[in-house]
């Protein structure tokens, strides 16, 4: 059998079959061949315009769509973008304008599947975050927070009033009455209708205008459907969306109809007063059991009765006598009302619901 030796280092081959002496030598081979034929085809400059369809590389002469990326592993391992544009000036292009235009298109569109979302939330929850108070200080946290008086890039405390300025105004959006009236400049009446306009951006008629009677009344139930469906899949991940404690309710309806035989209830019980409906977390026969998470309720041993909440705009007093008023009418139609607190809950899971058990089975 004639002897061969390999492409790559020269060394005698495994036997006459072969052009390499190992994996390894190939694979260094075909990058090289690759290499040699990206170096003959991007150095002809191509059709099209320069800046917008092609740059040339200022290191080497290649014409190619973006420095960055295949092109500088291959070609300047040892160099980065930021020393490009430090020698050849920050103005210089380091992509196409056609490549950055596509490559900003599409940038993202995987985070619209749920897999790739729900992998970039468990790369932030809990003690994987940077921030988690197991791995920073008040002090360091604060340093990091734009909207703290410690933040460390700020000089005075006119830098922090000013920041907070231009933060909030920013928020102004569309979506929001305020948008149209403090930075459009429109009258009230005005304001209402483009607000309203802006809200209805998907309609039967709107489906219809553009696809036809048929086609366009199909787009909008499919898209209804779907959206019902989503909505359920969301309540049944995370509860009723109303508030952050809806989860912690949930959780112990779960466990009480567990322990009890029963179906969990589609939905809440809501009594009216004529006026005004409210509406209950847990209701068996004549009992009712009410999941006070201890932010949207503003638990007495938390907070001071004087507290604003931002979210609901009342003060813990107010929010008080709203909850009172609410167990108050449950009494008036013969209901008996248990408050069970999301911290007594959180730290006492097993007894709070054997408290809730003995409730409900009491003179049944």
């Amino acid at each position: 059998m004639k002897i061969k030796y390999c492409n790559n280092c020269g060394k005698q081959t495994r036997n006459g079959k072969y052009h390499y002496c190992s994996d390894v030598c190939r694979t260094i081979y075909m990058r090289k061949i690759k290499l040699n034929k990206s170096v003959q085809i991007h150095s002809i400059k191509p059709d099209g315009e320069e800046n917008k369809d092609f740059i040339k590389c200022k290191w080497c002469g290649m014409y190619v769509k973006r420095i960055y990326g295949v092109h500088m592993k291959a070609f300047h391992p040892d160099k980065t973008t930021k020393i490009y544009k430090e020698e050849f000036g920050k103005d210089s292009l380091i992509a196409c304008l056609v490549d950055k235009h596509n490559t900003t298109k599409n940038s993202g569109l995987h985070m619209k599947q749920e897999k790739y979302r729900e992998i970039a939330r468990q790369q932030w929850l809990g003690k994987n975050n940077c921030n988690h108070k197991s791995k920073t200080t008040k002090l360091q946290r604060q340093e990091k927070s734009p909207f703290s008086k410690n933040f460390k890039k700020y000089n005075s405390e006119a830098d922090l009033k000013k920041f907070q300025e231009n933060a909030f105004k920013d928020l102004l959006v569309p979506s929001m009455l305020k948008y149209w009236t403090d930075k459009k400049g429109l009258p009230l009446d005005e304001a209402k209708a483009s607000l309203k306009k802006r809200q209805t951006t998907f309609t039967l008629e709107k489906c219809i205008a553009k696809l036809g009677k048929e086609a366009g009344t199909k787009r909008y139930k499919d898209r209804q459907v779907k959206w019902a469906k989503k909505l359920h899949e969301h309540f049944l991940k995370m509860g009723d969306s109303r508030t952050p404690s809806s989860k912690f309710a949930n959780s112990c309806i779960l466990s009480i109809c567990n322990s009890l035989n029963l179906k969990i209830p589609k939905k809440e019980k809501f009594i009216s007063n004529g006026t005004n409906a409210f509406a209950y977390d847990f209701t068996l026969n004549k009992k009712i059991i009410e999941f006070n998470g201890d932010y949207w309720h503003m638990n007495p041993i938390k907070y001071k009765l004087d507290y604003f909440h931002k979210k609901i705009k009342m003060t813990a007093q107010e929010k008080w006598d709203y909850d009172k008023k609410k167990i108050r009418l449950a009494e008036k139609y013969g209901y008996e009302v248990l408050i069970i607190w999301e911290a007594d809950y959180n730290s006492q899971p097993v007894e709070t619901i054997d408290k809730c058990l003995k409730y409900l089975q009491q003179d049944v």
